[in-house]
């Protein structure tokens, strides 16, 4: 397994691209800070990510999967907590999440938010269409960076389900913002997303493949409830 990369103050995980799934990635090589300028500190990060991303690369060559509503509601749950874990710390630097809001409650159909087409209602149409077709290629990227690709047919509903957690996410942050840090409850009901690779078939189910020591203990893992601290120090092990 390769190591951390340090450039300059900053660490890196790198990792090349399978040959077979760079044109479904749409590049070479995936970059990611570590967020410290420790390479100790780093390698168990390091470690957890390149797991993570063998694990994204089986998913992905399973191809196209069908999602249940339990699966939308977990993917959208897994955007909601990376962008609240992304933030939370700096929830609002430049004073702008509160505008943005009303954006996100548009796409999010929510009832609150009403739009209001003043002056040239063709260039506001143009603008919300053009926001909309940037949260659609926001979601087509996030999917694939889960390691998942569906079906033409299923993107609406997941990108109305991403799109209200986004909107949830932006209200967390905004009340942050405002020193509120109470227990987050949308957090608390969601359920957990199982990528593709990691799935093994229930007794009684056929089984279309056969899996490795990583699969069979993640979900010996899962069943045992093990913290997800414990899964990250145990899989580079194993």
């Amino acid at each position: 397994m390769s190591s951390p990369l340090r450039r300059g103050n900053r660490i890196y995980f790198r990792k090349a691209v399978p040959e077979d799934l760079r044109k479904i990635l749409g590049k070479a090589e995936i970059k990611v800070s570590l967020r410290t300028s420790d390479i100790d500190a780093a390698r168990p990060e390091f470690a957890r990510l390149n797991a993570l991303w063998e694990q994204r690369f089986q998913s992905l060559r399973r191809g196209v999967v069908k999602l249940t509503p339990k699966d939308i509601a977990a993917l959208a749950g897994e955007f909601y907590k990376s962008m609240v874990d992304t933030n939370e710390d700096d929830p609002d630097p430049d004073g702008l999440r509160r505008g943005r809001a009303p954006l996100d409650g548009y796409l999010a159909r929510s009832p609150s938010t009403r739009v209001v087409r003043a002056g040239k209602p063709e260039v506001a149409d143009q603008l919300l269409e053009r926001f909309a077709a940037g949260r659609r290629q926001e979601v087509a990227d996030f999917l694939l960076d889960q390691g998942v690709q569906i079906a033409d047919e299923q993107m609406d509903q997941v990108v109305a389900a991403v799109s209200q957690m986004v909107l949830a996410a932006q209200q967390r942050l905004i009340a942050n913002s405002e020193g509120d840090y109470s227990a987050d409850a949308v957090r608390d009901r969601l359920p957990e997303w199982i990528p593709p690779a990691e799935r093994i078939a229930a007794p009684g189910e056929p089984v279309s493949k056969k899996y490795d020591i990583l699969e069979i203990f993640d979900q010996m893992s899962r069943e045992r409830r093990h913290a997800m601290s414990t899964r990250d120090r145990w899989r580079p092990i194993i």
